[in-house]
Formats: structure tokens, sequence, C-alpha cells
């Protein structure tokens, strides 16, 4: 018996989507049913993608493109949850890695004039209680994908909000104001990648876009590992 096969039989594992348990190496979070069946977002990610649409009339973003269609309640909703808040920062590495050799397999001129990824930041207190932030999480993968950097310490959320969960869109857009703010980007930086973990109203990111550009003159794109439709 192989050492996988014994340890799938003394610490089973289970599909993040259906329950089921899966056994095979490559079943690492899901089964193989449930890979088929992912609601991959396969929207360019130029001018026309919806993430771009977003910001429309709000703020300017280059590209924006995300790896899943995100609708709450669905089963593959619990994916993007057991990252958030059950404790599993190496799973939000594990989709940003997937995310990042899907773009560069499919937008590699468009990847090449980034220069930098910058997460969506979150409060010292908030980060030292869930003890990891989870978009920290999807860019690493991000940055083992595609070779661009990281930067944690330059975009900074400077006070706390309520929970954007249950507001409107209008709602979101004055919560998320003032929450953020951004140092001088290293010289030679002109286009940077934003990354959430979830993109709904847009109001988090265009919050961030809006304290980047305060200090710097840079291109902005964005990318998530869910977008979900308003």
């Amino acid at each position: 018996m192989r050492v996988n096969d014994l340890l799938d039989l003394l610490l089973p594992r289970y599909c993040l989507v259906c329950g089921k348990a899966v056994f095979e190496k490559y079943e690492r979070f899901w089964c193989i049913t449930c890979n088929a069946d992912m609601p991959l977002f396969v929207f360019s990610i130029g001018l026309m993608s919806p993430i771009v649409k977003t910001f429309w009339g709000r703020c300017e973003v280059k590209y924006g493109g995300s790896f899943l269609l995100y609708e709450s309640g669905s089963l593959y909703s619990n994916i993007l949850k057991e990252i958030k808040y059950r404790d599993r920062p190496d799973l939000g590495v594990y989709m940003g890695r997937l995310y990042g050799h899907r773009l560069v397999k499919y937008h590699p001129r468009e990847l090449a004039k980034i220069d930098l990824i910058l997460p969506v930041p979150m409060t010292k207190k908030k980060r030292k209680s869930r003890g990891y932030n989870q978009a920290e999480c999807i860019a690493k993968g991000l940055e083992l994908a595609t070779g661009i950097s990281v930067e944690t310490s330059i975009l900074k959320r400077i006070k706390d909000r309520d929970s954007q969960t249950r507001k409107s869109k209008f709602e979101r857009w004055l919560n998320a104001k003032s929450v953020y703010e951004c140092g001088e980007l290293p010289s030679g930086v002109k286009h940077i990648a934003i990354i959430d973990d979830v993109v709904t109203t847009g109001a988090t990111v265009e919050a961030c876009i809006e304290a980047v550009q305060k200090v710097n003159r840079v291109t902005v794109s964005v990318f998530s590992l869910g977008f979900t439709s308003t």
C-alpha cells in the first residue's frame, strides 16, 4: 500500500464542494467531478470584462478578471468560505496559483505589463484575530505562478468598518471611503494589480485604487478569485 493511500485511510479527506471522500493524490481539495463542473469565469480580462465594467464611471481599471463565478449559497462558495473563515491560508495560496497559471496561459502579454501585486489589506487587529489575510494568500499564489512580486506594506487599511455583507451598493461605497492609505510605490512601478478574494460591487477595490492614486500615478488592474454580479 502506498503511503498516500495509508494516509487517506487514517486521515480521510473530503471534497470541499460535494463532501464526498477523495483518495487520489491529484484530488487535493475537491473530487474529479466537482473539478470538472467548477464555474470558471471565462471572460476576457480587457475592456469588456465584467469586472472592468464594474468600475466604469468610477475609476479607471486597465485589466480585470476572476477565476470563478461566485454565487452566495452555491456549493462552490464553500471554497471561498474555507479560505476566508476556516483557517485555510494554504487553500488561498493554492487557488491563487491555479488562477495565476490560467492567466499565464491565456493572457501572457497583459501580465507582462504588470509590475507589482498589491493585495487588499486588513487592519492589524483583524489580521491578528484571523491569523492571516486571505487576499495576501491569494496574491502569494499568483506570485508563485506569474513571477510578479507581491508588496504588502505599502497599501494599508487604517481603520475598521462595518461588514459589507448585507449592505446595498451605495452603503458599501460609503462604508469603504477613507479606510485605506498608500505610500509611494517603488521606483519604476507603472502598473499594479490589486487582488481581492471576491469582487461584488467593487467598493472595497475602488477605495484601494483611490488611495493608491492619491500618491502614485500608475495604471491599475484588478483580479480576484470570485466575481458576483449585483
